[in-house]
């Protein structure tokens, strides 16, 4: 409220994904009717109704991952089981949920192109593709040639958890695609 209240400045906010929830497979779209299933979502789409009352553009970003990133997640926790010597098992938590991880490259990308037209209301920044937190955990065993470790899971579940968004609109209206690919993202990380 105070930067809307105190700026003539378009308004570009970086929200999340998370809004739409993980218990179903269905596709995602900018345009869906979301309500709040906890208190980190409510404020997400609170900052939201107020930067899309003033005109701004609500970017809802899916899992950014590159250098500097936060180390609470799946990639960091992997990437530091890897570098024991001689490892020939990592532990993850639950292979089964599938999200979306872009690189900060491809999101700097979409917010720069952001600034450029002068459009407003809700685009979701992600790949487009999801990929399961085992299958994700292999790949980067195949980006570090480790290719003959094992993957535990201590609490493996059947439950959906997936959050799938579609990017047309983000991709139509700022002439926008990432370029990065994941398995190309995590070489670099390696």
């Amino acid at each position: 409220k105070f930067i809307l209240s105190n700026s003539k400045s378009r308004i570009i906010y970086a929200s999340s994904v998370a809004i739409y929830g993980d218990s179903s497979e269905r596709l995602h779209y900018p345009e869906d009717k979301v309500e709040a299933a906890n208190v980190y979502t409510n404020s997400k789409l609170e900052c939201e109704k107020l930067v899309l009352q003033a005109d701004g553009i609500v970017a809802r970003l899916s899992n950014i991952y590159g250098i500097g990133m936060s180390n609470k997640n799946i990639i960091s926790d992997v990437l530091k089981q890897i570098t024991c010597k001689g490892v020939n098992s990592i532990n993850i938590i639950n292979g089964t949920p599938k999200r979306d991880f872009i690189h900060i490259s491809d999101v700097t990308a979409c917010l720069l192109a952001m600034t450029k037209i002068q459009e407003k209301g809700v685009y979701n920044v992600a790949t487009g593709i999801n990929i399961s937190m085992k299958d994700l955990s292999l790949m980067i065993l195949e980006s570090a040639n480790l290719l003959g470790c094992n993957i535990k899971e201590s609490k493996h579940s059947k439950q959906t958890s997936c959050i799938s968004v579609d990017i047309t609109k983000t991709k139509e209206t700022f002439n926008w695609s990432p370029h990065i690919t994941l398995k190309d993202g995590l070489k670099e990380l390696i």
